[in-house]
């Protein structure tokens, strides 16, 4: 099995398919992987996955368990509601909630697929179906040979143009900015570890990583 792209959801499913015995290879455009993108929750259901891959040991150590969720009101700062996330919580869901940079999120993930699965500098440009087999090309003249071909490439995604056809974005009117800032900026500030302000059509969502 082919597994186009080495980000999240194809390093997950590269892990869980060797697991059930495939033989994966794993190609991936970039020369390496760099600490990109900023912060993800990843609540019970999601640790429970992992937990099957031996990672959520891992997960745990790169992020932070969180103890809350509150949201206020963004013009009074009224509690509208508040999950504590105590023992109870975290038994009755079977799992942690936690908060992780995307990119340690991706070096745990990275530790669930054998050595030598991530093929680098691996740009596909042309997949053809030929006798059976899955045909791959790659921008730097290397090729590939697959039976199955799981396109996990993102929103340019070259997989799906090879199914479904030159199908360009659409922007669909909502936007999320991220960023990453010092703690040390809210200057004593409390704001409890996932506080969500919510505006009649926006909200602002504050949660602290390592």
């Amino acid at each position: 099995i082919a597994v186009i792209g080495a980000g999240l959801g194809g390093l997950t499913a590269a892990g869980f398919l060797q697991r059930a015995g495939f033989s994966v290879k794993v190609y991936e455009q970039a020369p390496a992987f760099s600490r990109i993108g900023a912060g993800i929750i990843l609540s019970a259901n999601v640790c429970k996955v992992l937990r099957r891959l031996g990672l959520e040991e891992g997960l745990i150590a790169a992020g932070i368990k969180s103890q809350s969720y509150v949201s206020r009101a963004w013009d009074t700062g009224a509690v509208m509601a508040e999950f504590v996330f105590d023992a109870a919580r975290e038994a009755h869901y079977g799992g942690p909630y936690v908060h992780i940079h995307r990119g340690d999120l991706h070096a745990v993930l990275e530790r669930g697929v054998a050595p030598g699965t991530i093929a680098f500098n691996r740009q596909l440009i042309d997949i053809k179906h030929s006798s059976g087999l899955m045909r791959l090309a790659f921008a730097d003249g290397a090729t590939a040979e697959a039976d199955i071909v799981i396109g996990a490439d993102g929103i340019r995604s070259k997989v799906r143009e090879f199914l479904c056809g030159p199908e360009p974005p659409q922007f669909v009117g909502a936007v999320a900015y991220r960023a990453i800032f010092p703690a040390e900026r809210l200057n004593g500030f409390f704001i409890p570890d996932c506080t969500k302000w919510w505006g009649d059509d926006r909200h602002c969502l504050p949660y602290y990583l390592t």
